[in-house]
């Protein structure tokens, strides 16, 4: 009956997601050394750090979990049902059943999602989350519908990501539909250009993905376009926007 309740259930789930970001930085951060001692042949250090890495896994699968059911306890109870952000409780509890490996209480939280706060900014993620579902399964029809709907929202923080997936859905259909190599080349150069919008979520997301959609296009530009002109294509859509970024010719 506290109306601070729901909030209060929030930021706890909050805080146990803060706690696993902790433990997966940590886990990341041992990488380097790893492979360092790899590189030293020096077996016992290796598993020494792997042990460490796997504890620091563990902790964050842990954190994930406990968020994962403070969120069930705000989004399942009906009592709950005007809280002011529980589309994005919703959100997040999917997002965290989706990291713990549970499809289908995931996709069950992103329909509640879409069903129930069509005008969310979350709809967007909901979407691709369903689409990349699909794109896992081999159903590249279903893929397609979904990312395209992803487009549709372009202010959308994974827009660019979602215009690269429908590159590779026309590039690589698996069987279902003959490849369609000019879509395929069509999405990624609106990749780049997306990510020179700011349309990827983050400055670094965007770079990431203009290098993997460069590298990608290639794919597609040797079916549908002319090798006499690739010098002059790679030049337009393989360098920049910053000084370090200059992969036309690597593109060749």
């Amino acid at each position: 009956s506290d109306p601070e309740y729901p909030d209060l259930l929030f930021r706890l789930a909050d805080h146990y997601l803060e706690k696993k970001a902790y433990f997966d930085l940590q886990a990341g951060k041992l990488y380097e050394d790893i492979y360092d001692a790899e590189d030293a042949n020096n077996k016992a250090k290796v598993k020494q750090l792997k042990d460490k890495q796997a504890r620091f896994l563990k902790e964050s699968k842990d954190a994930s979990l406990k968020a994962s059911r403070v969120y069930a306890a705000l989004v399942n109870d009906p009592a709950f049902a005007s809280f002011k952000r529980m589309d994005e409780a919703l959100y997040y509890y999917a997002f965290e059943l989706g990291e713990l490996g549970k499809e289908t209480e995931m996709q069950a939280a992103y329909q509640q999602l879409i069903n129930n706060y069509p005008n969310s900014q979350y709809i967007s993620q909901a979407y691709l989350a369903f689409a990349d579902y699909y794109y896992g399964k081999g159903q590249i029809q279903n893929a397609i519908r979904l990312y395209e709907k992803v487009t549709q929202f372009k202010d959308s923080p994974v827009y660019a990501y979602a215009l690269y997936k429908l590159a590779w859905c026309h590039l690589n259909p698996i069987g279902e539909f003959d490849a369609r190599y000019d879509k395929s080349l069509n999405y990624f150069v609106a990749t780049i250009q997306a990510t020179k919008e700011g349309r990827a979520g983050s400055e670094a997301n965007g770079k990431q993905l203009r290098r993997d959609a460069r590298r990608d296009l290639v794919r597609a530009y040797v079916h549908a376009a002319k090798p006499s002109k690739a010098w002059d294509f790679f030049q337009k859509v393989g360098n920049g926007p910053g000084n370090d970024e200059k992969d036309a010719r690597k593109m060749m």
